[in-house]
């Protein structure tokens, strides 16, 4: 079955720019930010941001071109690796017409709140991570492939 990868739509704002009409490559985590955060939402049943807590161990970004206030960008995110208490998420951001500005990956650690020390992640997690995990799913998305194999 083929299935287009969750993404978000997101309309960068004034704020988001820096001195060049551009905005500003720490955004970049926000909008990557913006994407993880609806990912959880729809896939996660969490009322209580405490009852799922991780860290971000890591980000890699590559910025391929820059965002200006005027571009409409999708920034696309899929599981890409599952270990016993981290996972790794791929995204690539395109506008609409599917230049690419950047691709990314990030590291989340399941923790205990109260040791602050790494924890197996939940078998609810690993389900959905498992579900839409795609090792390839960055190299795809570079080439214009949004669809599953």
């Amino acid at each position: 079955m083929l299935k287009a990868p969750f993404h978000v739509k997101i309309k960068p704002r004034y704020r988001d720019l820096d001195t060049l009409g551009h905005v500003n490559n720490a955004v970049f985590i926000t909008y990557l930010e913006i994407a993880r955060t609806e990912y959880f939402s729809k896939y996660f049943t969490v009322e209580d941001p405490r009852n799922f807590p991780f860290v971000v161990a890591h980000v890699s970004i590559n910025f391929r071109r820059p965002i200006t206030m005027h571009d409409i960008v999708e920034c696309y995110i899929a599981p890409t690796r599952i270990g016993n208490s981290s996972w790794t998420f791929g995204y690539v951001i395109k506008n609409v017409n599917g230049a690419v500005h950047a691709d990314a990956t990030s590291v989340q650690v399941h923790v205990n709140p109260a040791t602050k020390t790494p924890i197996p992640l939940t078998a609810e997690m690993r389900e959905i991570f498992e579900r839409d995990l795609d090792e390839k799913f960055v190299e795809r998305m570079m080439k214009g492939d949004k669809n599953e194999d």
